[in-house]
């Protein structure tokens, strides 16, 4: 019988390599090598193990009508919005990894860049490879994305780490304040990554079954779209002004257990400092008086809980 692959945890390393992010993923899933293409958009850079089907993804982007009229406009769009994204469908998909460092952060300043980037790198390779994760269907395609990229951060770091911290808090965040409608709503997924109820052992879990749970825990979780419109609803007064204040309102009135959960997950990690605030958000001092708001706040989330 052969061995099989398993992940080991690994010292938190200080720059994000993308050759060897690539070299990895290949190692792990060798049936890809034919079908999931990566490029660095920061570096102008494609990684792959031969060098002859190297040269011919450099000639397809370069050449092909599918890359003139496709792969390189969404390359520039990338570059421009300093963000990573995966093209996938037909034969082959292509993971585009920005790693600048004018990139956009997800996480607050405890989160290294290399973690950071290293979760980005495995979401947008779940989009590639896991059939769920390129479903027509975009929550669970980014749920799938998410939980993926979460048990693969287990497996290369543990659990104890601070984007495992932040990871359902930075979700509900922009979930809170997206305007153009929620797109990573994946938090009851995470949440179940991280309680781990089945106390699966991630690190033992080969390549194939990682991408196999990941898939099974988002079609499970995945939020169902009457949730999503009322989350929405909900936080639209947020849309145009965001600001701690008319969040707090919205948690102290609301009668939606899903909405106070939420919004009670996303203050409290603003005050904490445990997510990055949006742009559009007036800087708030915390005081006395969010102590006593999120005190009030917790009372209502135990009688909620109790008469649901």
């Amino acid at each position: 019988m052969g061995h099989k692959k398993t992940f080991t945890a690994a010292a938190q390393p200080e720059r994000f390599d993308f050759k060897n992010a690539v070299s990895e993923a290949y190692a792990q899933n060798p049936r890809l090598e034919h079908s999931v293409y990566f490029v660095d958009i920061a570096q102008n850079q494609v990684a792959h193990p031969n060098p002859e089907t190297l040269q011919e993804i450099l000639q397809f982007i370069s050449s092909s009508d599918t890359g003139k009229k496709f792969i390189r406009p969404q390359i520039q769009e990338c570059q421009r919005n300093k963000t990573s994204y995966c093209h996938f469908g037909g034969e082959s998909s292509f993971v585009y990894i920005y790693t600048g460092e004018d990139r956009l952060r997800f996480f607050s300043p405890r989160v290294s860049g290399a973690q950071e980037m290293t979760f980005i790198f495995d979401h947008e390779f779940a989009h590639a490879h896991i059939a769920a994760g390129g479903s027509d269907n975009r929550f669970l395609a980014e749920n799938t994305a998410d939980v993926y990229a979460l048990i693969r951060h287990i497996q290369r770091f543990g659990n104890g780490t601070a984007l495992a911290d932040e990871i359902i808090a930075a979700r509900a965040q922009d979930t809170v304040f997206r305007a153009n409608g929620i797109l990573n709503f994946s938090c009851a997924a995470l949440e179940h990554v991280l309680a781990n109820p089945d106390k699966i052992d991630y690190a033992q879990l080969t390549p194939e079954r990682t991408s196999a749970l990941a898939e099974t825990i988002a079609q499970e979780y995945t939020p169902d779209a009457p949730l999503l419109k009322r989350l929405h609803g909900a936080f639209a007064p947020l849309h145009e002004k965001a600001s701690m204040d008319a969040l707090a309102k919205i948690s102290l009135e609301t009668k939606d257990a899903a909405v106070l959960k939420w919004s009670a997950t996303v203050l409290k990690a603003l005050l904490a400092g445990a997510v990055r605030p949006p742009q559009n958000m007036p800087e708030t001092n915390p005081d006395k008086a969010w102590n006593k708001h999120m005190a009030k706040i917790s009372r209502r989330m135990d009688k909620m809980a109790q008469h649901p």
